[in-house]
């Protein structure tokens, strides 16, 4: 019995270290043992105190960032110049004659020793790792990312041109802190300080748009009611205005980070999206064409018409011709005949006090009217006697 107790413990022994062996090890404690149980941070992460631009894109976040160096750079050499300026401004201060002499070994080497001074300096612009699918956030070292925006949408919105083909939005960014209040409210001041800090008697509409990915302890409700008063804190005459805003407030809280900026001419440039800003100045330009289409077309037609107007047909001796058309004259004898009938024709009251419409019937009187006409013509002031006096000597 004994020896089967042994027995049994054993093979339990061999079972449990056998799936012991077996269990897969959390990635945890690969770490600990490879950095000695050291966290070791990222150079090229998403931290604070950075500028840049957030960039949104649908997939394809490799040629996303090839295509904003593009267009950064491109619009980065017009405004500031190359990048490589200031290396090239040390290296004409050696002598000419010494450069043409150097061979082709030297002049590998100098372009060797360049780069790698280019690589441990910091770039103009340069993609960090936000650790979130489709957003990307390029870090700059220029002092003023919101102008570089502002000029890219303005020339894209003016010529009409497609620079981008992956990117969808592209939001500038002034500042960056960590996501707690704590952090939020002084990097905020800074970030207000040169827009809102205004003289007396000046006052800006501004709005403020926040959003917030993949963090749970900031919530919207707590962050506009600041920007609020910090702005009235700076002047009072600023007004909050979400239709016609001069100034936008924009806060973008991606995980442990929260980044600021003050734009312009934000909901303009369709909330600084590189597809929809096209559109609307096409959509403008063709509305402007529309209505000076239409005014020509105007134009036109008023000049046909007086023209029409001044082509009166004449009888061929420069006189217009008027056979068709009747005299005022005949008009208002006409008129004034057709009124004397109807008043006759109107008249109640005792017979002989009208002698001389008695025995006169409507179908009489207007079967005399071209006679009444005419002698109304002749001069004849009163139609009514006449035509009972030409009655009477017919019926006699």
């Amino acid at each position: 019995m004994t020896v089967f107790c042994c027995f049994c413990l054993q093979v339990s022994h061999l079972i449990f270290t056998m799936s012991e062996s077996k269990r897969k090890r959390p990635k945890s404690y690969y770490k600990k043992c490879a950095g000695g149980g050291k966290k070791f941070k990222a150079v090229n992460d998403l931290d604070a105190g950075m500028k840049g631009f957030l960039v949104t894109c649908n997939k394809y976040e490799r040629e996303t960032v090839r295509e904003m160096y593009n267009i950064l750079n491109e619009y980065a050499d017009t405004l500031y110049g190359p990048e490589t300026a200031t290396s090239e401004k040390t290296d004409d201060s050696d002598d000419s004659g010494e450069e043409e002499e150097e061979d082709i070994e030297k002049a590998l080497e100098k372009e060797r020793s360049d780069i790698l001074k280019l690589a441990k300096t910091e770039r103009r612009f340069q993609n960090t790792n936000t650790k979130f699918k489709n957003l990307i956030f390029i870090r700059t070292a220029l002092e003023d990312p919101c102008g570089l925006a502002h000029h890219i949408f303005t020339d894209m919105m003016a010529t009409h041109t497609q620079k981008a083909r992956y990117a969808q939005r592209m939001i500038p960014v002034d500042l960056t802190c960590k996501a707690n209040m704590k952090n939020i409210e002084p990097a905020m001041k800074i970030v207000l300080t040169p827009h809102f800090q205004t003289a007396f008697g000046v006052g800006l509409r501004y709005t403020s748009v926040c959003k917030i990915r993949n963090n749970n302890s900031i919530q919207r409700i707590a962050i506009l009611p600041m920007i609020g008063r910090l702005v009235n804190e700076m002047n009072p005459l600023h007004r909050l205005c979400h239709d016609d805003s001069e100034l936008v407030v924009i806060v973008e809280v991606i995980r442990n980070i929260c980044c600021l900026s003050v734009v312009k001419d934000f909901f303009t440039f369709r909330k600084y999206n590189f597809h929809e800003v096209i559109k609307t100045g096409k959509s403008e330009t063709e509305g402007n064409r529309d209505q000076s289409k239409s005014g020509k077309e105007k134009s036109e037609v008023m000049k046909e018409n007086s023209v029409d107007e001044l082509n009166v047909p004449d009888d061929g001796d420069g006189r217009e011709d008027i056979s068709d058309e009747k005299p005022e004259s005949e008009h208002k004898i006409e008129d004034t005949a057709i009124s004397n009938l109807v008043d006759v024709n109107d008249k109640t009251g005792d017979p002989e006090s009208q002698p001389d419409v008695v025995g006169i019937d409507c179908k009489d009187v207007e079967n005399d009217r071209p006679a009444i006409e005419q002698q109304l013509l002749d001069g004849n002031s009163n139609p009514a006697v006449v035509t009972t006096e030409s009655a009477d000597a017919d019926v006699s």
